[in-house]
């Protein structure tokens, strides 16, 4: 006879009840010792506290370029340039608690990321044998950089954010780099305040503190003819907890303290011999804001940026863009003047600005087909050739362009085609330009193949009309998830030259206590 469900469960519960006490005496006599020493461990090493621990990630980097271009002689230059790359990222150093109040609590992160560049090369100049340069001796010797290495301490007593080390800025208005402190006051009331002092890093390979070239000063040369410092201050405000407006408005002054032992001081003895301690090298007043309405359909954004130095615009920009549906619309325009160095003197002799107006559509056609149309118009500002001697006349160069182009993105294949055309001040420009990417081995072998071809009449270079054409090949392996490795070969010959052949490679490594961080993809 079948026993009910009920039944069955009963009987098994009341044989479990016999005989669990004497198992579990048998099995806390076994586990007794083993629990005691695992209490031990712990109350060692966390000292009774709560346990912590810190993410990390170490990305390692290795690029070659080996090329060859034309010298003026008619001969083949050969050049090779080896890049090391090393990114350092430790987060959340500081142990996780939550707070009552609901505030963040307070962390800690550091991150850096260094580069070391070697330029070789064998040299060959038919018109000066003195410049031929041959073996590892070619070109610059191996120089170390410090991109970035900083301390960050977020959110200290629920509102302030510090920074100290080796930083660099960047927002829609202004870029620059310098190895100092940096503080964020957070208030209630939607507003940031932050104040930023150090050193502004010059971009001089010289430079006892291992500046980034990416840093050079416009109009300034990467010699020995700069060897003093440049403290810099500045202040900015801007909204904060908004998903709708960000506003930012900022001021940043740099001093050139100068160095009487600079060899590039030629004119104390001009001066009577009296040598200036220090000069204003840059004082720049920017802002820029962004405001999205109708659910992020409609932006508005804009900024200007004002040089107090020269005591002129250097740039300015205002745009709309509006997106419905599959259909994007953006309408931009540009004023932008050049920014030098405040030594430099290209500041008297340089300063006309160019301006450009720029619509652009796009439409997705489909989840995998998408194209886009552009129209662009420029005005370059300049004096006439026949204007009268102490006469000061503007004329208006315009330029207008257009282009247009297609792009697929599938699951194992990518391409994208651009055909532009620009006509106007200096002349006329024609391009062609496509790209095809094809997954292998999705994950593990991928190909691509890039095409260009360009007509150009330029009524203002010594090269007036010509041809140029280029094809490259490239190859991307996904050795592991933490190890890739990416080859590119490409030719760029035409009217004026012969053959350009370049090859670049990249070895990528990256590692981390946790989470997929894949050498593919490069952390900045």
């Amino acid at each position: 006879m079948k026993q009910s469900r009920r039944q069955l469960f009963t009987e098994n519960f009341s044989r479990i009840q016999r005989i669990w006490p004497e198992r579990r005496r048998r099995a806390g006599a076994r586990l007794l010792p083993l629990a005691a020493l695992a209490a031990l461990l712990v109350g060692i090493t966390t000292g009774g506290g709560v346990v912590g621990a810190y993410d990390a990630m170490v990305q390692a980097t290795v690029s070659s370029q080996n090329y060859q271009v034309r010298d003026a002689g008619d001969g083949a230059l050969t050049l090779s340039r080896l890049d090391t790359y090393l990114r350092l990222f430790i987060l959340d150093i500081l142990p996780r608690k939550k707070r009552k109040d609901g505030r963040e609590p307070t962390q800690m992160h550091f991150v850096a990321s260094m580069r070391l560049r070697a330029d070789f090369g064998g040299y060959t100049r038919d018109w000066d044998r003195a410049l031929d340069v041959d073996g590892p001796g070619g070109g610059y010797n191996p120089v170390f950089e410090l991109l970035y290495a900083h301390l960050s301490v977020t959110d200290i007593a629920g509102f302030i954010d510090l920074k100290v080390g080796r930083m660099f800025h960047l927002d829609p208005m202004d870029f620059y780099g310098y190895d100092g402190l940096s503080v964020r006051f957070k208030t209630p009331f939607y507003v940031a305040f932050e104040l930023m002092g150090g050193r502004r890093q010059s971009g001089l390979y010289n430079s006892y503190f291992a500046d980034s070239p990416i840093f050079l000063l416009q109009g300034s040369d990467n010699t020995e003819t700069r060897v003093g410092w440049m403290p810099m201050m500045g202040v900015a405000a801007e909204t904060t907890g908004l998903s709708f407006l960000r506003l930012r408005m900022a001021y940043r002054a740099v001093w050139h303290l100068i160095d009487a032992n600079d060899p590039g001081l030629g004119y104390p003895d001009d001066l009577g011999g009296d040598l200036p301690g220090s000069a204003l090298n840059a004082e720049k007043l920017s802002a820029h804001a962004t405001a999205t309405f109708w659910k992020k359909r409609l932006q508005f954004y804009g900024g200007v940026r004002y040089n107090l130095l020269t005591s002129r615009l250097d740039e300015a920009q205002g745009g709309v863009g509006l997106r419905y549906g599959r259909s994007r619309v953006r309408a931009e325009y540009v004023i932008d003047s050049p920014d030098f160095d405040g030594d430099s003197i290209f500041n008297v002799f340089n300063t006309q600005a160019y301006q450009e107006m720029r619509l652009w559509y796009e439409h997705r056609f489909t989840a995998r087909w998408a194209g886009y149309a552009r129209i662009t118009g420029r005005f370059f500002e300049g004096g006439a050739s026949d204007a009268p001697e102490q006469t000061e006349q503007r004329l208006i160069e315009p330029d207008i362009g257009g282009g247009v182009g297609a792009t697929y993105l599938g699951k194992r294949q990518t391409a994208r085609v651009d055909l532009y055309w620009q006509e106007g001040y200096g002349g006329r420009t024609l391009g062609l330009y496509g790209y095809y990417r094809y997954q292998v081995l999705p994950g593990l072998l991928a190909l691509e193949g890039r095409g260009v071809l360009a007509y150009w009449d330029d009524e203002l270079a010594t090269t007036p009309e010509g041809v140029s054409a280029g094809v490259s090949l490239g190859a991307r392996l996904q050795l592991s998830q933490l190890a890739s490795v990416h080859v590119l070969v490409e030719d760029n010959f035409g009217t004026y030259n012969k053959s350009d052949l370049r090859v670049y490679a990249m070895l990528n490594f990256a590692w981390c206590t946790y989470r997929a961080c894949p050498a593919g993809e490069v952390v900045p």
